[in-house]
C-alpha cells in the first residue's frame, strides 16, 4: 500500500512537471509568434488604399529608405506607412512628450513631466496649426496620417513595447505630426539657461580660434537636405592659444555659480583659482 502511494505521488509530480513545460514552451511560442507578427513587411507589393499611382520603396545596406513616387501626396503616404511599420511607439512617446500626455502610458511615474509640458498646451497649438495649413500641404498631411494608420493596422501584432505596458496604441491625428516637431524642439532645447551660460562663460576665457573648433557648426558626417555638409572647423594653431591652458582662468562670483560654470564648462581648460 505505502509503495502503491509512492507511486501515485510520482506519477502526479511528473504530470506536474510535464503541465509545467507544456505551459512555458506554449507561452515562449505565442511570445515568440506575436514578436514576429509585429514586424514591418520588408518585401513584396503592398496596396494602399487611395493610392492611385506606383510607389517604389527601397532599403540600402544599412537598412535606410528611399521612396520614389510621381507626387508628394504619393511619398507623404508610403512614407507614413513605413514609419508606422518600423517606428510607430517611438513616434507615440514623441507625440505624448510634446502633449504631455506620457502618464497614459507609465501611469504616475510620468505625471510630473506631463504637467511640466501640458501648461504649454501644445496639442491645442499644433491642432490650430493643422487647421490654418493652405490646402495644398493639408492635402499632404493627411496622406502621411492615412499611410501611418493603414501601416499600423497591418502589423499582424501591436508593436511589443505596448505588450510590456499593457496597452493599446492609438491612431494617429493630423496634429500628432505637428506634435512631433515640438517634440524635437523640447528635446534640443535646455529647459534652463545653465548650457548657454556655460557656452558663454567659455567663450569668454578661452582664444577665440579654440572657441570655434569645440564649437563647430558642422562635419562630414552631417546630412543636409540642402546644400554642402559644412566643413569641420580647423584645429587651432599652438601659436594662437596663447601660453597654454594654464593661463585661462574662471573668476566666479559664487561656490554655486564656480562649481556649475568653471568646472564643468570644458575639463582641462577651465581651471577655478
Amino acid at each position: 500500500m505505502q509503495k502503491q502511494s509512492k507511486f501515485s505521488a510520482r506519477r502526479v509530480l511528473c504530470v506536474l512537471l510535464l503541465a509545467g513545460v507544456l505551459l512555458v514552451a506554449l507561452g515562449a511560442s505565442w511570445a515568440y509568434w506575436q514578436l514576429r507578427a509585429s514586424l514591418p513587411t520588408l518585401d513584396g507589393v503592398v496596396a494602399l488604399a487611395e493610392l492611385d499611382e506606383e510607389v517604389s520603396v527601397t532599403r540600402d545596406e544599412v537598412g535606410m529608405v528611399t521612396i520614389s513616387a510621381n507626387s508628394r501626396t504619393a511619398v507623404a503616404r508610403a512614407m507614413g506607412f513605413v514609419h508606422a511599420q518600423e517606428r510607430f511607439f517611438q513616434m507615440d512617446l514623441m507625440r505624448r512628450q510634446a502633449a504631455g500626455e506620457l502618464s497614459a502610458l507609465f501611469g504616475g511615474k510620468a505625471l510630473e513631466a506631463d504637467k511640466r509640458v501640458r501648461i504649454h498646451q501644445l496639442r491645442a497649438r499644433a491642432r490650430a496649426i493643422v487647421a490654418g495649413l493652405p490646402s495644398d500641404e493639408s492635402e499632404i498631411l493627411l496622406a502621411y496620417v492615412a499611410g501611418v494608420n493603414e501601416g499600423l493596422h497591418r502589423l499582424g501584432s501591436r508593436p511589443f513595447e505596448y505588450w510590456v505596458l499593457r496597452a493599446e496604441p492609438v491612431d494617429w491625428t493630423a496634429e500628432d505630426t505637428i506634435l512631433t516637431a515640438y517634440s524635437m524642439y523640447l528635446v534640443l532645447q535646455p529647459s534652463t539657461a545653465e548650457k548657454k551660460l556655460t557656452r558663454l562663460n567659455v567663450k569668454e576665457r578661452v582664444p577665440e580660434s579654440l572657441y570655434a573648433f569645440l564649437r563647430g557648426k558642422g562635419s562630414e558626417w552631417d546630412a543636409p537636405l540642402w546644400g554642402e555638409p559644412l566643413l569641420p572647423p580647423a584645429i587651432p594653431e599652438a601659436s594662437s592659444l596663447g601660453t597654454g591652458p594654464q593661463s585661462w582662468s574662471c573668476r566666479c562670483k559664487s561656490a554655486s555659480v564656480r562649481s556649475h560654470r568653471c568646472r564643468g564648462a570644458i575639463a582641462g581648460l577651465c581651471r577655478v583659482p
